[in-house]
């Protein structure tokens, strides 16, 4: 399933089913919910038009998203919506230090 709502999944031996998200466009720990919100681990990080959402470029915006979103858990930073959409830009832009003085 690639869209809202939850799926269920057998768990367990006694072959009890039990809900789990439904990854939006298959990309693990990214869900969307009724309202268009887009959530990584249930962090909103982007808002999606119902519209948009189901469309080959919304799945292609999610996993930037979702690439985004690993990042800053690799680097220990807040995955959220300021983090991976509007400070992206600032981020990638700060010069890095090489360690040379001139």
């Amino acid at each position: 399933m690639c869209g809202r709502g939850r799926r269920l999944s057998a768990s367990g031996t006694g072959g009890q089913r039990a809900e789990s998200p439904a990854w939006f466009h298959g990309i693990e720990h990214m869900t969307l919910n009724s309202d268009g919100y887009l959530r990584w681990k249930g962090q909103t990080v982007e808002r999606f038009e119902p519209g948009f959402a189901q469309t080959d470029a919304a799945k292609g915006k999610a996993r930037i998203l979702a690439a985004r979103c690993r990042h800053l858990e690799e680097i220990g930073e807040p995955v959220n919506k300021m983090n991976v959409v509007l400070k992206w830009g600032e981020r990638v832009q700060k010069p890095t230090s090489t360690g040379r003085q001139r």
